[in-house]
This record gives C-alpha cells, structure tokens and sequence, in this order.
C-alpha cells in the first residue's frame, strides 16, 4: 500500500466516531508505517492539544494552524500562503488538528 492510500486509511480512523470498545492500539500499524509517534497520535486523538502541537511541530515546521473567523473550519497552511487544506469543524480541537495534519500529509503525497 503507498503511503496516500496509508494516510487516508488513517485519516478515516481518526475522524471516525469512537466508541468505548475502540482500542488504543488501533492506530499502531498504521502510525509505525508511515513514522508517526503512536503517543502523540493517540493523545491527539484523545483531546491533547500538546500532543498535537508536538506532533505539528515535528511533521510540519514553519507551518501554521488555526481557525479564521471567515471560514468555520481549522486549517493548516505554509506560514503566509492561503490553505487549501481544510478540515472539518470538529467539537475536539486537538482531533481538528490532527486531522489537518494528516489531510496536509495526504496533499504533499505524490500521486
């Protein structure tokens, strides 16, 4: 499997409802294959706003993340270039911004 089709098979994971019966290990194959830390992913997935910045930090430096008040979405872009990766308005922050950057991973993906 390339690493798109990897990232987008985490990606439907990650903005998948979870359920009491989901376990912590869910994501482990999928983080080890494409060098993702499995503790920061899971303690982003799990509301952990510094796990996620971490995790920001580390996969995309020099870029920014937030919520503008025209668009009703969190996005992710290149510091000082308009995004065109958005992600879904999502009631935990930190899964938000987890989901931008994996949807920021998927577009720097060669086809």
């Amino acid at each position: 499997m390339k690493q798109k089709q990897k990232l987008e098979t985490l990606l439907a994971k990650v903005e998948a409802k979870r359920t009491k019966h989901t376990p912590v290990l869910w994501f482990n194959d999928d983080a080890q294959a494409l060098g993702l830390s499995i503790s920061l992913l899971v303690r982003a997935y799990n509301g952990s706003l510094d796990a996620a910045h971490s995790l920001h930090k580390a996969m995309f430096s020099g870029w920014e993340w937030g919520r503008y008040s025209t668009i009703e979405e969190f996005t992710i872009s290149k510091r000082g270039v308009p995004s065109d990766v958005k992600c879904s308005n999502h009631e935990n922050p930190a899964r938000a911004w987890l989901i931008c950057i994996i949807k920021a991973l998927i577009s720097e993906c060669d086809e």
